[in-house]
């Protein structure tokens, strides 16, 4: 009998538990998510009226542990003696968001990144939650990732900011939350595809998109 042999209940166990965490992220809602607000709004919509298994790439992977580390780890660190809920859901005006941490009212958003710089898209998810929870300000937190994996570079990379946008910045961010979801409902609605200057897809989205496998007519050739 072998010294060292592989459990497989047990590993087949945890191999699942991480695949729902994992793909818990692409679970349909009867409501528009805030994140699917933030990309294509074609793949928003048919999301909803035409839901198929999503696979995660590599980075959405990372972010399922970036989370799964840091949110205990953030709640003890900043909340002590404090109300602290993790991946807290709030609803505002048909849009669903799901808040990584809230720590005394205050909201909390986790991201993993290999770019070198904070993305428009994460202070976007992060106006949206100051809108939703009326809280005076919220903290990113990033986790830079190497773009190199074999670097020998064994530095903890990360960063904590506060992002506290002008009244105005998110007075019109309201505006563009406000046609985007009424631009994915009618969408669902009549069954028509989102106008494709109303698309506000990212050129880079079509490489991991299912809709665009399937034959989506905005998608861009040679990247899927």
């Amino acid at each position: 009998m072998p010294e060292l042999e592989v459990d497989h209940e047990a590993s087949f166990k945890l191999k699942e538990e991480f695949k729902r965490l994992t793909v818990s992220q692409f679970k349909q809602e009867k409501d528009i998510h805030v994140t699917n607000l933030l990309w294509c709004l074609e793949k928003a919509a048919r999301r909803i009226d035409n839901p198929q298994e999503e696979k995660p790439n590599r980075y959405m992977v990372e972010g399922t542990l970036a989370h799964l580390d840091l949110e205990p780890i953030i709640g003890a660190l900043f909340g002590e003696g404090k109300v602290v809920t993790r991946e807290k859901k709030i609803r505002w005006r048909g849009i669903v968001g799901t808040i990584d941490l809230m720590i005394d009212g205050i909201p909390y958003e986790i991201k993993t990144n290999a770019t070198g710089r904070v993305n428009d898209t994460y202070l976007e998810q992060l106006s949206s939650y100051l809108i939703f929870t009326q809280a005076p300000y919220g903290k990113l937190v990033v986790r830079w990732l190497p773009r190199d994996f074999n670097t020998t570079d064994t530095e903890y990379h990360i960063d904590v900011y506060t992002y506290r946008p002008l009244r105005e910045h998110l007075d019109e961010w309201v505006n563009t939350l406000t046609f985007r979801r009424d631009t994915v409902k009618a969408s669902i609605r009549t069954g028509e595809h989102v106008p494709l200057e109303d698309i506000n897809r990212k050129f880079f989205e079509c490489g991991s998109c299912i809709y665009a496998k399937l034959g989506c007519p905005y998608a861009i050739k040679g990247r899927y």
